[in-house]
């Protein structure tokens, strides 16, 4: 008899647990349910919200007749010839060195040791061999800043140095500050010795001109300072003739 009520009560016992286990299955599955159900629901409203704002920008997109993309021009600047109007140098031919920077790219325009220049030459440059290519926006300039000497010094000449100022040019500063950095930077080299320094050209242009697209340009240098040795002072007003075009 006591062996009965015992099994009885393993029976029923089991039976509890089973049905405890299986409605807490039951319980936890609709649990997982209902939260999945929640966030299939949030996924709708936020897909919702997200297909409004998106109408909502493109029809803005549309309607807004003040947008304007940024426009690009494609420039190459092909330097054709320079004219010598002083060579600085009385007895003998001079021994020149002319860069230009274009946006601060920078070109050689005569940098051949051997070659010397003199008063009333020009030096024509072969076609295509002197240019430079880039891009501008309608909010940036294009412009061409050239820095030169007249060597005299041997150990200058054997070098065939010009420093380079690619790195301190910048644009979006005002031209006479670039002008400046060209006339600094050749100070060094005519303070103590016989070097002359060359007038400069500093040009600028803009979307207003078309960035000077489609024209020939020819400009005189300016003043670089009129700055000589310690026991010359040299004028540097148009010593040459820059001749160039810009497509």
């Amino acid at each position: 008899m006591k062996q009965i009520e015992g099994r009885n009560k393993i029976y029923n016992l089991t039976k509890e647990l089973f049905y405890f286990d299986r409605h807490s299955v039951y319980i936890l599955m609709t649990f997982v349910g209902c939260l999945l159900g929640t966030s299939l629901l949030l996924l709708g409203q936020i897909d919702q919200i997200l297909a409004q704002d998106g109408k909502i920008i493109n029809d803005k997109s549309i309607n807004n007749t003040d947008y304007n993309p940024e426009t690009m021009h494609d420039l190459k600047i092909s330097f054709d010839s320079i004219k010598i109007n002083n060579d600085h140098d009385l007895l003998f031919e001079g021994e020149w060195r002319i860069d230009a920077y274009v946006n601060g790219k920078r070109i050689s325009l005569l940098s051949n040791s051997s070659m010397g220049v003199e008063s009333g030459q020009t030096v024509v440059f072969p076609e295509g061999e002197k240019s430079v290519n880039l891009q501008v926006s309608d909010n940036e300039n294009l412009r061409i800043i050239t820095l030169g000497i007249e060597y005299d010094s041997k150990t200058d000449q054997l070098k065939n140095y010009l420093p380079d100022i690619s790195n301190i040019l910048d644009d979006k500063v005002p031209l006479s500050e670039d002008k400046d950095k060209s006339r600094f930077a050749v100070e060094p080299l005519i303070a103590f010795d016989k070097n002359d320094a060359i007038g400069i050209i500093a040009k600028e242009f803009t979307v207003k001109d078309d960035f000077g697209k489609n024209s020939k340009h020819d400009y005189c240098s300016e003043s670089s300072g009129e700055s000589g040795d310690l026991y010359d002072v040299v004028d540097t007003n148009c010593d040459f003739r820059l001749f160039f075009t810009i497509d």
